[in-house]
């Protein structure tokens, strides 16, 4: 189960572009998570770092500037990312591989002004990834919280602790909270967690960029109005089954037979994984 804070692409455009050309001639190693039981890559950008700003106390204020530039990091290449306390940093020419991204992530992370500081990965398309202090996890239906616990101490420090139980009012859903100060240690947390027998799935929450409603390519998809109903042929807009939201969450297993019962299927059509069918007619 996948739950991520999403970011609408036009607000990080101005400082988490898609990265091509030179910016991934830079984006050098990679690092992975767990989907269910599924390793997902995420390539280093080399060329930034998220950090998060420590919230300031009443009547006092937090500036990054104070702290960074003993750290390599000067106020010029702070810049806001639209979320509250968020700040991408841009890096210096110095920082070239994954191994010099971690060392600046952990100096940053070490500041006074600084709450967490994280690398900022990429994903398959090329879209950014920022880890955050918490993770999301799954347990199965035998696993009680006391024993959830147990089990957050047990893969190590920096863990935290269950801050929301049946998260999201999903069953067995919980929201950890860690401690780590550190994205690529919330990552090995996350990890090492999706790795136990007794839970079913493990990630950071993450903050990513949201691509929604996968549309077909195929040419005659405009025209079938049960999935998809933009008022086409007079119909009304979005009286339909939802078909390019439903794709966002899955686009379905090659290993699932469709069984159709309808009076014209193409048996061998290559979008229908059928059984061949019978003709009941007596035609």
């Amino acid at each position: 189960m996948r739950s991520t804070i999403t970011i609408n692409q036009t607000i990080l455009s101005t400082v988490l572009i898609t990265l091509a050309g030179a910016q991934l001639a830079r984006a050098q190693d990679t690092a992975h998570y767990y989907y269910f039981d599924e390793k997902i890559s995420l390539l280093y950008d080399t060329t930034r770092i998220a950090v998060f700003e420590k919230a300031a106390a009443q009547g006092e204020s937090v500036v990054l500037s104070k702290g960074l530039p003993t750290v390599g990091i000067q106020a010029a290449d702070i810049e806001p990312s639209g979320i509250a306390n968020l700040r991408i940093v841009r890096t210096s020419d110095t920082v070239k591989d994954a191994k010099s991204v971690r060392e600046l992530v952990a100096k940053a992370a070490g500041t006074d002004e600084v709450a967490f500081a994280s690398p900022v990965f990429l994903d398959g398309r090329g879209d950014p990834v920022i880890i955050t202090k918490h993770i999301l996890i799954g347990f199965h239906e035998d696993v009680t919280m006391e024993k959830a616990q147990t089990m957050l101490v047990e893969v190590g420090s920096g863990s935290g602790s269950i801050s929301d139980e049946d998260w999201a009012k999903v069953k067995d859903f919980a929201r950890i909270e860690t401690t780590a100060k550190d994205g690529l240690a919330v990552l090995e947390i996350a990890n090492r967690l999706a790795e136990r027998p007794e839970v079913k799935y493990a990630e950071p929450d993450m903050i990513m960029t949201s691509r929604k409603s996968l549309i077909p390519d195929d040419p005659y998809f405009p025209n079938l109005w049960g999935l998809h109903n933009t008022g086409q042929s007079g119909g009304t807009v979005d009286m339909d089954m939802d078909g390019p939201e439903a794709w966002d969450i899955s686009v379905g297993d090659p290993a699932i037979i469709t069984v159709i019962i309808d009076d014209g299927v193409q048996q061998d059509h290559p979008d229908i994984n059928q059984i061949a069918g019978r003709d009941f007619t007596s035609a």
